[in-house]
């Protein structure tokens, strides 16, 4: 019997060893953001999504926190940017108040 527990101890090593290699290696890479603002992608075909995306990236957002701050969902702020839907008027006009409230930036 003490062989079969100093086998499964054994195993149990080589399990904990190959987690924490996986662990060291994890935290020593650099993370990949989850939504990054997001510019290589941008569609520019209508000329308000383009201003909605240009004053997005000047106020640092995503794409998630520009649709919670609109109060719309971040997928459509996805699909708007990427040129795959068009924004409906009442997304258009929340889209206008968004840019209205984008302070310019002075070069």
């Amino acid at each position: 019997m003490p062989k079969v527990r100093n086998m499964m101890s054994q195993e149990r090593q080589a399990v904990e060893h190959a987690i924490e290699r996986k662990l060291v290696t994890m935290l020593e890479s650099k993370p990949e953001p989850v939504d990054s603002i997001g510019i290589d992608d941008v569609v520019i075909d209508d000329p308000l999504v383009a201003e909605f995306a240009l004053a997005r990236i000047q106020r640092s957002m995503t794409r998630v926190q520009a649709a919670v701050e609109m109060g719309v969902g971040h997928n459509s702020v996805y699909r708007w940017e990427r040129g795959e839907t068009r924004p409906s008027p009442v997304h258009r006009r929340l889209i206008q108040r968004f840019v209205d409230e984008t302070p310019t930036v002075v070069r």
